[in-house]
């Protein structure tokens, strides 16, 4: 499982790197090996399996979901797409039925950007409120963009009567409130904190709160990998059910690649639990810095070899489950470059 920070300071690191480990300049040494290595390969512990709902014909993945790298629903294999699958042809007759599974061909997942909250805000007339779970917070601000009910920018008038992007919820007891009312949410810029904050929109009608966000302390510019999944038409035991993507709530389970989240406190987390690796992708980011360009290169590329002895490790060529075409495409193979 990954590495608390903790355990990478008091390391062997430490001598490679020659910074004080409790300095913000180890930290930053730290989070840029690994988030080089993250870019160089689906390594030891990075992908998991999760069980996520499809709500609405759609799925905010989690903070720490990186990549969507293989999802199944009722043990079936949904094919997953990029956003250039939304602009494909519309005289493709057997592409469209395909997507809206009238064949009972294939589900399909396709990516559609990324978003600041877990769910849109869901109607007219919401206020936004922040809840600040410790009140050492308490005076921190969420800035928050986006469009009124009137589908204007959202602004606010300083006192000089200049105006600035966006409105402001300062955290405060019991909880901080937008006053005016807010449509869709486009991003936001939360101060760093020491505990949670809970974001909901407030409905006036019903005095109910509807789920937006929580953001964890770190978070400063949150943002959520979001994709449109559609599921077909199947007649598969107990899963059989009429072709529809919205209305419904579904669950999927789905194999992620776990994002970089750069770490700060010695409980965090480091993806990149290989330290041998870790060792040597520090040495290539310092040769890097100092301009050597070729001995950064020799050292990352040895800090890729030991990843892919991890891999092997862990999944034997004996148990490894792969799909081989001479031609060049869909190869995989237990390793990577």
């Amino acid at each position: 499982m990954p590495l608390p920070f903790a355990d990478i300071k008091t390391s062997s690191i430490r001598r490679i790197a020659q910074k004080c480990s409790n300095g913000a300049t180890f930290a930053q040494l730290i989070n840029d090996a690994t988030r080089r290595l993250l870019r160089r390969g689906d390594w030891e512990n990075v992908d998991i399996p999760i069980f996520v709902c499809v709500r609405n014909g759609c799925v905010v993945w989690p903070r720490y979901v990186g990549h969507v790298r293989k999802i199944n629903y009722c043990c079936q294999p949904m094919l997953v797409d990029n956003m250039w699958y939304q602009f494909m042809p519309s005289n493709d007759r057997f592409t469209r039925d395909q997507w809206l599974g009238w064949r009972g061909d294939a589900s399909r997942m396709t990516i559609d950007g990324t978003t600041p909250v877990y769910q849109d805000i869901m109607g007219e007339g919401r206020l936004v409120r922040a809840y600040a779970r410790c009140p050492v917070d308490y005076g921190k601000t969420i800035q928050i963009f986006g469009t009124d009910n009137n589908g204007q920018p959202l602004h606010t008038q300083n006192l000089d009567g200049t105006f600035t992007n966006g409105i402001t919820l300062i955290l405060q007891a019991p909880f901080a409130s937008s006053a005016v009312y807010v449509r869709h949410i486009d991003y936001v810029i939360k101060q760093q904190t020491q505990c949670i904050v809970d974001m909901y929109a407030y409905n006036a009608s019903t005095n109910l709160l509807e789920d937006l966000a929580h953001y964890d302390p770190s978070e400063t510019n949150p943002s959520y990998q979001k994709t449109k999944v559609n599921i077909a038409w199947s007649n598969i035991g107990t899963c059989s059910q009429a072709p529809n993507c919205c209305g419904t709530v579904r669950g999927v389970l789905a194999m992620v690649k776990l994002k970089f989240i750069p770490v700060q406190a010695d409980t965090d987390l480091c993806i990149i639990d290989n330290l041998d690796a870790l060792k040597l992708m520090v040495q290539a980011c310092l040769y890097e810095e100092a301009g050597d360009r070729g001995n950064a290169r020799s050292y990352e590329g040895d800090a890729v070899e030991v990843l892919n002895r991890g891999l092997e490790d862990m999944i034997p060529d004996y148990q490894f489950k792969a799909t081989v075409n001479i031609l060049g495409t869909d190869t995989k193979s237990n390793a990577m470059f």
